[in-house]
């Protein structure tokens, strides 16, 4: 005879709480504590609960990144990079895979993960800069996979990228 699959509704039902807090929960969201967070993900695992993939169809998928811009306090930063050409690149670079791109200034600022749709987010780009330690921190905390471009950082996945076109032109400025 096979076995029940443990169901969110199960685990819902022991706790007598709702199913989309235990989803929301289980989706890694930060709007519980970290106590009810505890409680829901040892009684999953104590049912034997197993998270589903959900099944997507490679040309249907759709892929939520947070893009992180720096903050443009100095006028040359346009010279070096074309904020919708950075998007398309980015589209192109994923193929057929839709790509939602969330855009984010790169301040520091922790809170942008701190809601009911953080499992949403598939991965963030830094562009352009680096993440501060408490954002990193967020984020390998979270599984949020996340890549730097233009900034060369051994211990981190990023891309490097000379824009001879861009230096030029800031020397001709200059």
């Amino acid at each position: 005879m096979k076995e029940k699959k443990i169901t969110i509704y199960d685990i819902a039902s022991k706790l007598n709480i709702s199913t989309s807090t235990v989803s929301r929960i289980l989706n890694n969201s930060t709007l519980y504590s970290k106590e009810k967070r505890d409680i829901v993900f040892k009684t999953a695992e104590d049912m034997g609960y197993i998270k589903r993939p959900i099944k997507k169809q490679s040309r249907r998928a759709i892929l939520n990144i947070k893009l992180f811009l720096p903050v443009a306090r100095y006028s040359y930063i346009h010279l070096f990079y074309d904020v919708a050409e950075l998007i398309m690149g980015i589209q192109d670079g994923f193929g057929e895979v839709k790509v939602n791109i969330i855009t984010k200034i790169n301040d520091g600022d922790i809170s942008v993960f701190q809601n009911k749709k953080l499992g949403d987010i598939d991965g963030s780009i830094f562009a352009f800069g680096i993440p501060g330690k408490k954002l990193t921190s967020v984020l390998k905390e979270r599984g949020i996979p996340y890549l730097l471009l233009n900034r060369t950082v051994p211990e981190e996945k990023y891309i490097a990228n000379d824009s001879k076109a861009g230096i030029n032109t800031l020397v001709g400025e200059l």
